[in-house]
């Protein structure tokens, strides 16, 4: 009955990995998207960073809540929200510090440059929004 349970938990964490993937892509492809069109147009790279961010979060959030962790829970969204914003946050921050570092330091384009930062993050930021969705 255990390695049935234990089973069962694997497949529903994996599903959900699968989830999160999707939405993860989805939210770095409107990310890069609207980075990527703002630079184009002269428009300053840490200038787009910041708005492609926040644009990013309206994006996220509720995708991840409802659909990538079937969490449902109303009474507890307005937390939920502060500690997803905090975790991105945190992550842009980190983000933002890189980009510098190697766009005004190396001299390297900021649009490579966001692709690398950009898949590194990844796995982290899995973890830290799944805990965010266990409250």
């Amino acid at each position: 009955m255990k390695d049935m349970f234990q089973s069962a938990l694997a497949y529903a964490e994996s599903v959900e990995l699968i989830r999160y993937l999707g939405i993860g892509s989805i939210n770095a492809g409107v990310y890069f998207l609207l980075f990527s069109t703002l630079v184009f147009f002269k428009v300053h790279y840490k200038v787009a960073m910041v708005i492609a961010f926040g644009i990013g979060i309206c994006v996220a959030f509720p995708l991840h809540k409802y659909w990538t962790f079937r969490n449902m829970q109303e009474e507890t969204m307005h937390f939920q929200m502060l500690l997803f914003t905090i975790k991105k946050l945190l992550f842009f921050g980190a983000n933002y510090w890189l980009m510098a570092r190697i766009v005004e330091r190396y001299g390297k384009k900021p649009i490579p440059a966001q692709i690398a930062i950009g898949t590194i993050g990844g796995g982290a930021s899995y973890l830290a929004t799944k805990l965010i969705f266990i409250f």
